[in-house]
């Protein structure tokens, strides 16, 4: 009479073991599939191999994974905003603090120029011509940043000596023309890729306020007089 083979020393099926390892990588259907060939040959094999209960959770898990990755799919193919607003809210959010940021550096960085006359033109003004300038002339003056840095400065989309710029946390900025530098300054911070890095555009400029709007991902290109009764909102000093 045959002695029946103990259950530690039996292999496990080699079917039920790829079916655990397709369910792992999170493969959709295909652990199912493989774990129900699995159950029928350990069936089959009368008890000479085992792995029915871990079979068994393969095909559990790849038909979790099959409706779990059919929804998402079926989700984002109907309601494609489904993706931007749970995967990007957090990025869109750190970009418009960021922009808030920035934009804030400008207002203290022309402010110190006006105050100190850091063009050297013995006039107490601003400077209108473009964003990077700001950063260059404390270092050529200072051989050191004001408050302005290079992540700033490198984010100026209309600097004067044409840099490709670097968006600043998805954000480019620069300045508004039409102003007189005598007294006033604008300056504006959009997104680089609108809906991706941003949905809003901020301003400020000589009463140091930042105010957003969504304007479909452009910069503002005039001096806003009114911004609230234009629609725009005032955003918190970060």
């Amino acid at each position: 009479m045959d002695t029946p083979t103990p259950a530690a020393r039996r292999p496990i099926s080699t079917l039920a073991l790829v079916a655990a390892a397709t369910a792992i990588l999170a493969l959709p259907l295909v652990p199912a599939l493989v774990g129900t060939a699995a159950l029928s040959d350990i069936r089959l094999s009368e008890g000479a191999r085992r792995g029915r209960r871990l079979a068994i959770a393969a095909v559990a898990l790849g038909i979790f994974w099959f409706v779990a990755e059919g929804a998402l799919a079926a989700a984002l193919i109907l309601k494609p905003e489904f993706l931007f607003t749970r995967l990007y809210r957090e990025r869109i959010e750190h970009g418009h603090v960021s922009a808030v940021r920035a934009l804030s550096i400008v207002a203290q960085q022309q402010e110190l120029l006006r105050r100190e006359d850091e063009d050297g033109n013995a006039v107490h003004d601003y400077w209108s011509t473009d964003i990077a300038w700001l950063y260059r002339i404390a270092m050529e003056k200072k051989g050191r940043p004001d408050i302005m840095g290079l992540d700033v400065a490198g984010a100026d989309a209309a600097a004067a000596d044409g840099t490709r710029p670097t968006p600043r946390d998805g954000y480019l900025l620069r300045t508004v023309p039409g102003v007189d530098r005598l007294t006033q300054y604008a300056a504006t911070a959009y997104p680089a890729s609108y809906g991706v890095d941003g949905l809003r555009t901020f301003y400020i400029d000589e009463r140091g306020i930042v105010w957003s709007r969504d304007i479909g991902g452009g910069p503002a290109l005039q001096r806003i007089d009114e911004p609230e009764a234009q629609g725009w909102k005032r955003e918190d000093a970060p």
